[in-house]
């Protein structure tokens, strides 16, 4: 059976025809047979684009699916439902108001396109299923929807306007549709869902393996008289070419800059009238609250100006850490309204330098000079480092930061307040970093090397321990990975003279102790060691080494065994069951209505789209709207 859609007649008030309404009158001076064939051409202009292709294939045989069963089904209580392509197209363009208001994935649709057949072929079975089961949406409860999710009613018609672009009936009508199946559906992943308590013992269970390691490790660095012994061979200039660019880079020299600096000390009362230049330069506004300006100054600018010494534990808040705003009052009163006239003027060095002026006009110790500011010309460039832990009032890290990677000449964009002054900065001349010649960096290189190579020899040395457990594969690339009871393990390392340790039963995220740093490291090593949770029991993976190098590890694991369920948390159990329910739902939907293969089993779905499908023609209509 074919579905049509409800029609609302809409009544509007008209006049009665006037005794000329049926007159067609030809504008004076124009031929009447001609002014008639250009009507004639105006009306087969809107048939041809504004008809839709269905009702233009129903006018000719343009589509000779028209009239024809398009999709077929056997609904829930064993009744045929048949769509004709005019009927199942309109179907379409109904539910692609909901996708062109971007409202699915909001109501859960996210995987649906009304583009395609079989996604709105298995919308309308939900919708019939539903509606079989007595399941619907109300005037009320849509209502309740629309005002829930746009409390605002003019937020309500932007919507509408700027996104549906159609009626506000026909998108209520679409959203009450796409409800009742959500309805549906909920119902249905709830019946689905309900937790199996053994499968939540299960996965929990997988979730907290505890597993037995028998252990060796071997420091890398008592391995360093070996690797010296062979730094002897090596061609240390090739080892060093063949290192990739970030290899070399903590070789190359420091990025290193010059500044010159505009800055007025903080921590000490200026002079009377030092700063009259700045102030008459760069006024503050008239009327501006000073008390409210410290304050603004104090919330920005507190983290850097007055952080205690120590931590006061015995306040609350930011005042543990930062001296408080009545404290240093005065402070702010006098700095604040030259921060913020240095703020100006440094927005008015660059509008100039957008002008393409500054280098050429700016002379930046002369205006330092005029506006009060004291003035510290580029000397030696310095690095990053170097301009951190300088001893000048105006260097610190902030300010270290603020200029690093900024090009000769630039200014930095903003007035840097460090513990002993507020700075205007320019940039003044750059040395890039470059790689001295390698005869100045054969030691350091040598330390690399020799550093590298130790943790090798421990690696190599562990490895020989393997060789006495099995046969490597003849095949290159081939995994390698010995199975040995623990007797033979112990007895291959202590012939290599190692010490065996057994680590007991314990789930892979263990605690760290605490006050046993070899134990914690064990740990932390154990934690990443991939390969080992991958393994089998008995099997020996390949030595690896921890993450910092210090200690190379090879290590058998000696069995697995599920954790107690007393140890399972309230808290463990809601997260596995919460697992368990989304599992189960995804599943549920996978193998029922999210199946085409379902929906064609149980409910005997047909489309002629398939059929070209088959027969390998190229066809749009699974598209079609």
């Amino acid at each position: 059976m074919s579905r049509k859609r409800a029609k609302t007649k809409q009544v509007e008030p008209s006049a009665p025809p006037g005794p000329d309404d049926d007159a067609v009158i030809v504008p004076k001076g124009q031929s009447r047979l001609r002014f008639y064939l250009s009507f004639a051409l105006v009306i087969f202009l809107l048939i041809i684009f504004v008809v839709p292709s269905a009702l233009m294939g129903s006018l000719g045989a343009g589509n000779d699916q028209v009239g024809e069963t398009y999709a077929r089904w056997t609904g829930p209580d064993g009744t045929a439902a048949e769509f004709t392509y005019a009927d199942f197209v309109g179907h379409k363009r109904a539910l692609r108001i909901l996708e062109t208001s971007r409202i699915l994935p909001f109501l859960g649709f996210g995987q649906m396109d009304p583009g395609l057949d079989e996604d709105v072929a298995r919308f309308l079975i939900l919708e019939q299923v539903a509606a079989d089961q007595g399941i619907r949406v109300t005037d009320a409860s849509l209502a309740s929807f629309i005002l829930q999710t746009w409390p605002d009613p003019e937020a309500y018609r932007a919507f509408v306007t700027n996104n549906v672009r159609q009626p506000a009936a026909a998108f209520e009508q679409a959203l009450r549709r796409a409800l009742v199946v959500r309805r549906l559906k909920s119902y249905l992943d709830y019946g689905a869902s309900q937790p199996d308590p053994v499968g939540i013992e299960r996965t929990w269970k997988a979730r907290h393996q505890e597993i037995a390691f028998h252990i060796v490790r071997i420091a890398a660095a008592d391995q360093e008289a070996e690797a010296r012994t062979r730094l002897a061979e090596v061609d240390l200039e090739a080892w060093f070419g063949a290192l990739t660019e970030s290899e070399r880079a903590p070789y190359h020299t420091p990025r290193r800059w010059s500044a010159e600096l505009a800055y007025i000390a903080t921590g000490v009362e200026a002079a009377e009238g030092e700063l009259a230049g700045l102030f008459e330069a760069y006024p503050r506004p008239e009327g501006e609250d000073a008390d409210d300006l410290a304050r603004r100054y104090y919330e920005a600018f507190s983290h850097v100006r007055f952080r205690r010494e120590e931590e006061d534990e015995t306040l609350e808040g930011r005042d543990r850490l930062y001296l408080p705003f009545e404290t240093v009052a005065d402070a702010c009163r006098r700095e604040a309204p030259a921060y913020y006239s240095m703020v100006d003027w440094l927005a008015d060095l660059n509008t100039r330098l957008a002008e393409g002026t500054i280098l050429e006009v700016v002379d930046l110790a002369t205006e330092a000079a005029k506006l009060g500011l004291t003035f510290a010309p580029p000397e030696v460039e310095r690095s990053l480092e170097e301009w951190r832990d300088a001893d000048e009032p105006f260097a610190g890290s902030l300010l270290a930061a603020a200029m690093n990677n900024r090009e000769a000449g630039g200014l930095v964009p903003t007035v840097t307040v460090e513990e002993g002054a507020l700075v205007v900065t320019r940039v003044g001349t750059v040395v890039e970093p470059e790689l001295p010649p390698f005869e100045e960096l054969r030691e350091r290189a040598s330390e690399a090397w020799v550093e590298q190579t130790r943790g090798e020899v421990a690696l190599e040395r562990l490895e020989a321990v393997r060789d006495a457990l099995g046969e490597r594969p003849e095949v290159e690339g081939t995994p390698f990975v010995p199975t040995a009871d623990a007797a033979a393990f112990e007895a291959a390392a202590t012939t290599a003279g190692f010490e065996v340790r057994y680590r007991d039963y314990q789930e892979r995220s263990v605690p760290l102790t605490g006050d046993d740093e070899e134990a914690d490291s064990i740990t932390e090593f154990l934690r990443g060691a991939l390969a080992l949770y991958g393994a089998e029991e008995g099997q020996v993976p390949a030595a690896e080494l921890d993450r910092e190098g210090a200690f190379a590890y090879l290590v058998r694991h000696s069995g697995s065994r599920d954790a107690d369920l007393s140890g399972m948390t309230p808290a463990e159990y809601e997260s596995v069951q919460r697992l368990e329910m989304q599992v189960a739902m995804q599943s549920f939907s996978a193998a029922s209505f999210d199946s085409v293969d379902y929906l064609k089993e149980r409910y005997q779905l047909h489309l002629t789209s398939w059929e070209s499908e088959e027969s390998g023609e190229t066809t749009e209509s699974g598209r079609s709207e």
